[in-house]
C-alpha cells in the first residue's frame, strides 16, 4: 500500500486536524493498487463507460443493459437519510463494502482543479456519524462539496449509483437488477415535489428521466 496516496490527500484536506485526518485515511481509504486489481473491473460491469462524464447527454444510458434504473436531482455523495437507506439495503444483499470511486475523465484534467481523485471502501454498517465528520476537510469534500463525479457500488454488482455532482444539471442517478425492485422502492420512494423539479428544469435529458419515473410510483 502507497503511503504517497494518503499524503497526496494529506496535502489537500488535513487543513489543522492532521491525526484525525490520517486516521479517516488510513481506515476507508481504497488504495489505487486494490481498486485498479478488484474494484474498477466491478465497476466496468455495472457502468457501461469508463468515464461518464461526458455521457450528460444519454443519462439514462449509464448502466448494464437489464438494469433498470430511477434518477433524482443530485448535489451531494449522501444525505444522512440516503446512507442509512442504503447501507439497509446493502445488509440484506449481504454486501461487506461501499465502494465510492471518483470519475475522473482524465487524471491529467479532472472535471475539478481541487485536489487527487477520491476513492474509498467503507464497510458496510458504518455509521454515519463515523462516515461523516463534519470537522473533518476530507468529509465535507467526499460527501458534501458539490463539485465531484462519483461511482458508487457494494461487491455484489447488482445495482450502481452515479452521482453526478458536477453536471450543468446535479443528478443522482441509480441502477439496480430488476429482482432488486421492491427492495429499492422501500427504500427509496421519492415524493412527486422531484417529479415537478425535474419538470421545471430546461434539461436535454429531463424527458428521458421523466418517462423512466414509474419506478417510483408502479406498486
Amino acid at each position: 500500500m502507497s503511503s504517497t496516496e494518503i499524503e497526496s490527500c494529506m496535502s489537500y484536506f488535513a487543513n489543522n486536524m492532521i491525526n484525525q485526518t490520517k486516521l479517516y485515511l488510513d481506515k476507508f481509504w481504497l488504495f489505487e493498487e486494490e481498486m485498479y486489481e478488484v474494484w474498477i473491473p466491478l465497476k466496468d460491469k455495472i457502468f457501461k463507460f469508463p468515464s461518464l462524464y461526458e455521457k450528460e447527454r444519454s443519462c439514462l444510458d449509464f448502466f448494464s443493459s437489464n438494469f433498470a434504473t430511477y434518477t433524482i436531482t443530485g448535489g451531494c455523495l449522501f444525505s444522512k437519510k440516503s446512507y442509512k437507506n442504503l447501507t439497509k439495503i446493502m445488509k440484506k444483499m449481504k454486501e461487506k463494502y461501499l465502494i465510492i470511486i471518483e470519475d475522473y475523465l482524465n487524471p491529467n484534467a479532472p472535471p475539478h482543479t481541487d485536489g487527487p481523485a477520491l476513492h474509498f471502501k467503507i464497510p458496510v454498517g458504518l455509521k454515519w456519524s463515523n462516515f461523516y465528520i463534519k470537522e473533518l476537510q476530507i468529509c465535507e469534500e467526499l460527501i458534501k462539496r458539490p463539485v465531484r463525479n462519483f461511482f458508487v457500488f457494494g461487491d455484489s454488482g447488482n445495482w450502481g449509483k452515479y452521482i453526478a455532482n458536477d453536471f450543468e444539471w446535479p443528478l443522482e442517478i441509480t441502477g439496480y437488477s430488476p429482482e432488486l425492485k421492491k427492495i429499492f422502492k422501500k427504500h427509496f420512494y421519492f415524493p412527486k415535489k422531484y417529479r415537478k423539479d425535474l419538470l421545471s428544469e430546461r434539461s436535454d435529458c429531463a424527458e428521458k428521466i421523466i418517462n423512466e419515473w414509474n419506478f417510483l410510483e408502479k406498486k
